[in-house]
């Protein structure tokens, strides 16, 4: 997939496409992929580590950390040491957005500089409220090539993430709706045998479980 972004800001991308114009897309089952996906690059660009006890701690700095993990990185400097699963507590399971919409802003405006994007702010009954353009004819070549490398049964870390994240935001099914699914059947088995599919699955299954009991509890989901 394409080089010019990177594996997160390409699951938002998709995330957000796939999911149209009146997805909550603020609601845990499609940040999740946006907090696991950061929290996965920094350790893979070594500005952060699992330590003792799964603590997820801040490393040496060498480069200035990617914008759309600013807000990420720094929070993780600043607070005391949790797991990831803390971490995905801590902004995506919260009862209001108030945790996660800085991550979420760092995404949003990394990917409105580059053009993939448009922001538009609309006045409400109480407040403003944020619209989301998709410019196409620059978001196509990403979707194309995600769309092709499933199909090819490519086996890379950034199209298995996020094929699992789609599945979990259940986005997946505007990419490859159910009646198209047996032609890549096989390489979905395939993927969730993968590392990066197992490492994020205890994640998946968190959100799924919490959307699950806040069904039951409230008669809603998110």
């Amino acid at each position: 997939m394409s080089k010019e972004l990177s594996m997160t800001e390409k699951y938002t991308l998709l995330m957000l496409y796939g999911g149209g114009s009146h997805t909550d897309f603020m609601a845990c089952q499609f940040t999740a992929g946006i907090v696991l996906g950061g929290l996965f690059e920094l350790m893979q660009s070594e500005d952060i580590s699992v330590g003792k006890g799964n603590k997820v701690l801040a490393g040496q700095r060498t480069e200035i950390v990617n914008e759309c993990w600013s807000t990420l990185y720094e929070n993780i400097c600043r607070q005391s040491a949790k797991t990831m699963k803390g971490w995905l507590g801590h902004y995506c399971f919260s009862p209001t957005y108030k945790s996660i919409r800085p991550i979420v802003d760092d995404m949003l405006n990394v990917l409105t500089d580059k053009g993939f994007i448009n922001i538009k702010w609309r006045q409400g009954l109480f407040r403003k409220k944020r619209f989301i353009e998709i410019n196409k004819s620059q978001t196509a070549p990403v979707v194309d090539e995600f769309v092709s490398g499933v199909q090819s049964g490519k086996n890379s870390d950034e199209i298995i993430f996020c094929v699992e994240m789609l599945l979990l935001a259940d986005v997946f099914k505007s990419y490859f709706p159910m009646g198209k699914r047996g032609a890549i059947k096989s390489t979905l088995n395939s993927y969730k045998h993968s590392e990066i599919w197992r490492m994020m699955e205890p994640y998946a299954n968190e959100v799924r479980n919490f959307n699950y009991q806040n069904t039951v509890y409230t008669g809603e989901s998110q």
